[in-house]
């Protein structure tokens, strides 16, 4: 035989434990990843995942002429939440506000932690109606949602959101001068109408107008 039996395992063993090491370095260098790009506290997408994927789906959108919406959504008078029951209870409704926004979402929509109690999504291929549509049904399951502390009565929150939509296809040419960041710009705009209406409702930016001259 061209190997001793005992050799034979002990090769093999090694080939074994190389690879093993080699999966566990693969492992973790995708959790490092992970642990980058998510946030910490709600376990869903932070502000860094948001930008990159903001520019991928911008991207796409202009390639593909197809419908890009952009969502920015924030918890109102949070600052009171902490103040009455503690910041670990502050804690707690931010994750459930993101478990319950996602739960209305598309598993294709991106959602992030855009900051504090402030978070961000996008939706492909959704029209203005659409992510109207949506964002109506975040604000009412908040609503409706009670939050449970011990030694306080239950408790709700509301949430403000604003909307804006990219439609590249009615733009034409002067589409692609279209840049993420002032889709944000348009969405935050939304979101602070609604804030200034009287909160815990939805605005709409309507679908962005690409000017001359960017």
């Amino acid at each position: 035989e061209r190997f001793v039996r005992g050799v034979r395992t002990d090769f093999f063993e090694h080939l074994s434990a190389i690879v093993s090491i080699c999966l566990e370095n693969a492992v973790n260098i995708e959790r490092l990843k992970r642990q980058g790009l998510t946030d910490t506290l709600t376990a869903i997408n932070n502000r860094r995942f948001f930008d990159q994927r903001l520019e991928e789906e911008v991207g796409l959108a202009k390639r593909n002429k197809r419908l890009l919406s952009c969502m920015l959504l924030d918890v109102d008078l949070f600052k009171q939440v902490n103040d009455t029951y503690g910041h670990q209870v502050g804690d707690l409704v931010l994750r459930d506000v993101a478990a319950l926004i996602r739960a209305q979402m598309r598993g294709s929509d991106v959602l992030s932690r855009y900051g504090g109690e402030e978070f961000s999504a996008l939706l492909s291929q959704a029209s203005e109606a659409e992510a109207l549509e949506v964002a109506e049904r975040i604000r009412e399951s908040i609503e409706q949602h009670l939050f449970s502390v011990d030694g306080h009565a239950d408790f709700s929150v509301t949430i403000s959101i604003g909307v804006t939509t990219f439609n590249p296809a009615r733009q034409g040419e002067a589409a692609m001068r279209m840049q993420g960041e002032y889709m944000v710009g348009q969405a935050d705009k939304a979101l602070y109408e609604a804030k200034a209406n009287g909160r815990n409702r939805v605005e709409s930016g309507g679908e962005i107008e690409v000017q001359e001259g960017w």
